[in-house]
């Protein structure tokens, strides 16, 4: 074992996995118990004294189970960013500036105060937006991090899995009417894709950083895939499939390891579609897509969801440039699933360019500072891990979520990996 894994990050793993695992397994139909309440308190204070890296370490555990192990509708990820950024603030003597599209962004955030009295978006939502993006600020100004961007964000990553796993661990048995894995905390949907993540940072380190033997990377593959089918989600097996793909194509000269990863991978769905338990799968999926197809609901309603978010813009020219805040206050049931009109439709045209510039201006802050510490190549293959979220919001969430902007950020940090091969294996 490499000491790229540390005894502490071991424990860290293993305790924050647990306290995921217990808040599901007490979490009762959707409401918070007392018990799943203490679990997130506890999470929470765990991290209090953590250095940056390990608070984005629990964060990551927390992002697939973000009801769960939460506070009423506040996940524990982000009161972990209130909480680092609060200490930082105190602590650190040297602070990093505050975007100012930041603060314009929250106080443009206010109008929903006045015009619908929406406290959710008008307070609720903008705070925890900017906890999220200060913590960032921290993040991407930190020369620790900068200088060890990569390792930093495979640690991360393999935290999100054992938050993957914590969440799915809890009601991994169950299947819902839509035949598809009951997660409680997240939707499948948003599963996939964290699982989808998860594949590609394993790629870029199978591949390219020498740090994954050919046995954990290909059992990794084949776990991932088999998660993947659980959610039933079409973009995840879509992405799936991409993320194999693309690293099978940008890597045509590594032909041992892309033999191998196709024949075994070959070899391996076979065996698993024949089993008992593959086969159930495959008849959940597939019964899934029949009824869609009977229903004539190919999109299972995204269009007419879609056609509907557009009937309301249009209605009000205002509506395009300003949002409408809360969907449901204009009797709009269902959230957009496609993460522009979603984001539009809830903060207007001016509010998603402060949201999306500040998010990505944090990004390129990164970028550029690991490129003043470090050499690196921009690679495309190094910057699967960046698309991977953005890919699967065009059907799922907006790109203000925790989760989405998070593996965002890592996928920022993987793209700056392409200089240091490390020879030693660790698995």
């Amino acid at each position: 074992m490499n000491s790229l894994f540390s005894f502490k990050y071991l424990i860290i793993l293993l305790i924050g996995g647990l306290l995921s695992v217990l808040s599901c397994l007490y979490f009762s139909d959707g409401t918070p118990t007392i018990l799943s309440m203490l679990f997130s308190v506890v999470f929470v204070l765990l991290s209090v004294n953590m250095s940056l890296e390990n608070q984005m370490y629990m964060i990551a555990i927390g992002i697939p189970n973000t009801k769960a192990l939460g506070f009423g509708g506040i996940s524990a990820s982000i009161v972990i960013c209130f909480v680092a950024v609060l200490i930082h603030f105190i602590k650190d003597k040297k602070k990093p500036s505050i975007p100012l599209l930041a603060i314009l962004l929250l106080l443009y955030s206010m109008q929903y105060l006045f015009r619908n009295d929406d406290y959710r978006m008008g307070a609720v939502m903008p705070i925890k937006t900017v906890a999220n993006i200060l913590f960032f600020v921290f993040l991407s100004s930190n020369v620790k991090i900068a200088s060890d961007s990569f390792n930093i964000a495979l640690k991360a990553t393999i935290a999100l899995l054992v938050g993957i796993v914590s969440a799915m661990s809890a009601s991994i048995f169950g299947m819902n009417d839509a035949q598809r894995v009951s997660v409680v905390g997240n939707d499948p949907n948003m599963l996939s894709i964290e699982i989808a993540f998860v594949l590609s940072v394993l790629s870029v380190t199978y591949y390219s950083r020498k740090q994954f033997s050919q046995f954990f990377y290909l059992v990794a593959v084949f776990i991932l895939g088999v998660l993947t089918m659980m959610c039933g989600s079409r973009m995840g097996i879509v992405l799936y499939a991409l993320v194999l793909f693309g690293s099978v194509f940008l890597n045509a000269k590594e032909i041992s390891k892309t033999m191998l990863l196709v024949t075994l991978l070959g070899i391996g769905i076979t065996i698993f579609l024949l089993s008992p338990f593959g086969q159930s799968l495959i008849e959940a999926i597939t019964l899934r897509i029949e009824v869609l197809e009977r229903s004539d609901n190919v999109s299972n309603g995204r269009f007419e969801i879609w056609q509907q978010y557009f009937n309301v813009l249009n209605s009000n020219d205002l509506y395009w440039l300003f949002g409408l805040g809360s969907f449901s206050d204009y009797g709009i049931e269902n959230m957009a699933h496609n993460f522009l009109l979603e984001d539009v439709a809830a903060y207007g045209i001016i509010g998603v360019i402060l949201l999306y510039f500040t998010y990505f201006g944090i990004y390129k802050r990164q970028y550029k500072l690991v490129k003043r510490i470090k050499r690196f190549k921009f690679s495309y293959f190094f910057a699967i891990p960046f698309f991977v979220p953005l890919i699967g919001s065009l059907t799922l969430h907006g790109l203000g979520s925790i989760m989405i902007t998070t593996m965002l950020y890592l996928g920022i940090l993987c793209m700056t990996g392409s200089t240091t091969q490390i020879k030693n294996t660790i698995i």
